[in-house]
C-alpha cells in the first residue's frame, strides 16, 4: 500500500476482486477514473490471476497515487473483498467486480444521497445488463415500489421484513458506510458460493438508515466466462446444492442473535427460505444449461 492514505482518507474505498479479467479490467478500472467524484481510492485485489491483469494494473496504472494493487493466492471473490476491506481507509466502501463498470456520476450521487440522509447503506434498485457483443445497455429495474424518488426503509424490522423478499442480491449496487460494517463486524463468510446474498441479508436486517434510490449506475456483463453465463458441469450445480445446508446455518447464527429475529423465529426461517429458493432456483437454471450442453456435444 502507498502511505498517506491513513492520514488523508478518501471519501470512498472501490474495492475490485480480480481474477483472470485482463479482457476486462481496462474498462472496469477506467470507469472508476473517469468518475465526476474523485475523492476515492481503488484497492483492486488480484485473487491469483494468472492471465497477466496484475502487471497489466501494475503498469497501467501504478503510478496513479490513488490505485493500489493487492496479490494473493487465489481464495474466492469473498475473501478477496474481505481483504479489501481490512485495508480500506474510505468513510464509505463500495464494490465493483472486475468485468463490470460504473456511469461516470455513480459514486457522486450515492456519496451525496448517503451523506443527506446518513445512510448506513445505500441500495441502487436497478443496473444495466450488458451482453457480450452488445453494444446497448438493458435497464433493469429492481424496486418493488416503482419509487421516482429515494426512500428509506422503516428501521422497525417487523416493517422492513417484506420488502426482503424484493431485494437484489447485487453487491456492487451498493454503497455501504464503512464504521457500519466495523460496527457489525461484516464480512463476508467463506463459503464457495452466495457469500454475497449472506453478506446483503446482514447488511439489510443489520443497518439503521437504509435507504433505496431509483439511481442506476452499475453495469453488469454477461459474458460468457461470467458467472450468470459461464459453461457449467454437473460439478457446479452439485456445488451450489451442497453449500444450501451451510448458507442457512449461516444466516441463522448471524441474524439469530438480533433480537427481532429471537422474538419472530418465524420470520428467520422465512428468510432462510427466501434463501434456499433462490440457491435451489439457480441449481436448476445451471442443470437446464448442462443438459442443454450435454445434448449439443452429441
Amino acid at each position: 500500500m502507498k502511505q498517506g492514505s491513513a492520514t488523508n482518507p478518501p471519501s470512498i474505498s472501490v474495492i475490485v476482486p480480480m481474477h483472470d479479467r485482463r479482457a476486462y479490467i481496462e474498462e472496469c478500472i477506467d470507469s472508476i477514473f473517469a468518475q465526476t467524484f474523485q475523492d476515492f481510492e481503488i484497492l483492486c485485489i488480484d485473487d491469483g490471476s494468472t492471465d497477466g491483469s496484475a502487471e497489466f494494473c501494475t503498469e497501467t496504472y501504478g503510478t496513479d497515487s490513488r490505485f493500489h494493487l493487492v496479490r494473493q493466492a487465489q481464495a474466492g471473490a469473498g475473501a478477496a473483498r474481505n481483504r479489501g476491506l481490512a485495508l480500506a481507509h474510505g468513510k464509505y466502501a463500495a464494490f465493483l467486480d472486475s468485468d463490470d463498470f460504473i456511469g461516470v456520476d455513480a459514486l457522486e450521487k450515492m456519496f451525496r444521497l448517503a451523506e443527506v440522509t446518513q445512510a448506513d447503506v445505500v441500495e441502487s434498485m436497478g443496473r444495466y445488463l450488458l451482453r457480450e457483443g452488445e453494444n446497448v445497455l438493458h435497464p433493469l429495474a429492481e424496486d418493488p415500489k416503482q419509487s421516482s424518488e429515494p426512500y428509506g426503509l422503516s428501521q422497525n424490522l417487523a416493517e422492513r421484513m417484506p420488502w426482503y423478499q424484493e431485494a437484489p442480491f447485487n453487491v456492487g449496487s451498493r454503497l455501504y458506510r464503512r464504521a457500519f460494517l466495523a460496527r457489525e463486524h461484516l464480512q463476508f463468510p467463506e463459503l464457495m458460493c452466495h457469500e454475497d446474498s449472506v453478506f446483503l441479508t446482514e447488511c439489510f436486517f443489520r443497518a439503521r438508515v437504509y435507504v433505496r434510490t431509483p439511481f442506476f449506475y452499475y453495469v453488469q456483463r454477461l459474458s460468457d466466462t461470467s458467472i450468470l453465463r459461464g459453461r457449467k458441469t454437473l460439478e457446479d450445480v452439485l456445488r451450489v446444492a451442497e453449500e444450501i445446508p451451510r448458507v442457512v446455518a449461516c444466516i441463522g447464527e448471524n441474524l439469530g442473535r438480533l433480537s427481532f429475529f429471537k422474538e419472530h423465529p418465524e420470520a428467520l426461517r422465512r428468510v432462510q427460505g427466501i434463501q434456499v429458493t433462490a440457491m435451489l432456483r439457480v441449481a436448476q437454471t445451471w442443470m437446464e444449461r448442462v443438459r442443454r450442453e450435454s445434448a449439443e456435444a452429441v
